[in-house]
């Protein structure tokens, strides 16, 4: 008797089912994989340390990071990103970036210093979700710890949509003339330095949400334009900072006919 191989049928994969299949053995997107509680100034808490990001490849994602208790990050060296921060993580703790690290990328020793956070994207997210009123604050007063944001020569976004979120940066922005700077969204945002931030060179447009200023130049250097429902407000004025916004003054009133002479007398 002769035994043939019955023959091989080919089996189709529904896409939705392929889709998944493919999504369930991709690499992980890096993000933050570091220390999600406490202040600790330790290599857990190193920003700039590769081995506390997934993959090892710093992006800048904090997307569903579940932090646990207040967190500060430190960063131990100047930083560029290259991608944009975002801060949608989970838990309801305040989250502080900081110069001042005491290590750097590879995870060895550093000393403690001011440094320069140089933006590759924009500021976005919602801090643990709607309602919540999450603070994250980028900088810090404390000496050898602050951390300027630079924008790259690029103009660059602020934009957390949760009215009840804060987000304080306490050192200096810098940018070029060319670099807009955009603050938009719900939250809050507070421009502490107490220096202002002659360094910002380039426009600023305020589209929404409130803006905090803690010196007559915190906006810079160049035009500022208010636009939509900004709030702003100030502890010093804005004299020396030219703005624009939208007209809304009232139509230029006309004069009135001239009153018509009474008739002679009869």
């Amino acid at each position: 008797m002769i035994v043939r191989p019955l023959p091989l049928r080919s089996r189709s994969i529904p896409v939705a089912a392929a889709v998944a299949l493919l999504l369930a053995v991709a690499p992980a997107r890096a993000q933050w994989n570091g220390s999600k509680t406490g202040t600790t100034n330790d290599v857990g808490h190193s920003y700039v340390t590769t081995a506390n990001w997934t993959g090892g490849g710093i992006n800048d994602s904090f997307n569903a990071v579940a932090f646990t208790a207040a967190t500060t990050l430190y960063f131990g060296t100047d930083y560029t990103s290259t991608a944009g921060l975002n801060l949608n993580y989970t838990g309801a703790f305040n989250i502080t970036f900081a110069g001042g690290g005491l290590f750097n990328a590879t995870g060895g020793a550093a000393t403690a210093a001011n440094h320069i956070w140089t933006l590759g994207g924009d500021i976005t997210g919602d801090p643990n979700g709607s309602g919540s009123s999450r603070t994250v604050t980028i900088g810090s007063n404390t000496a050898n710890q602050n951390l300027t944001l630079a924008l790259g020569g690029t103009s660059r976004a602020i934009n957390l949509s949760d009215s009840g979120d804060s987000l304080n940066i306490v050192n200096p922005i810098t940018s070029t003339s060319a670099a807009t700077l955009t603050i938009s969204g719900n939250a809050t945002v507070r421009l502490q330095s107490t220096s202002g931030n002659p360094g910002l060179a380039g426009p600023v447009a305020l589209t929404n949400g409130v803006v905090v200023i803690s010196a007559n130049n915190s906006l810079g250097t160049n035009t500022v334009t208010l636009q939509g429902s900004t709030v702003l407000q100030a502890a010093a004025d804005l004299s020396g900072i030219p703005t624009t916004s939208p007209s809304t003054a009232p139509p230029p009133s006309r004069a009135a006919p001239p009153s018509a002479s009474p008739p002679p007398p009869p």
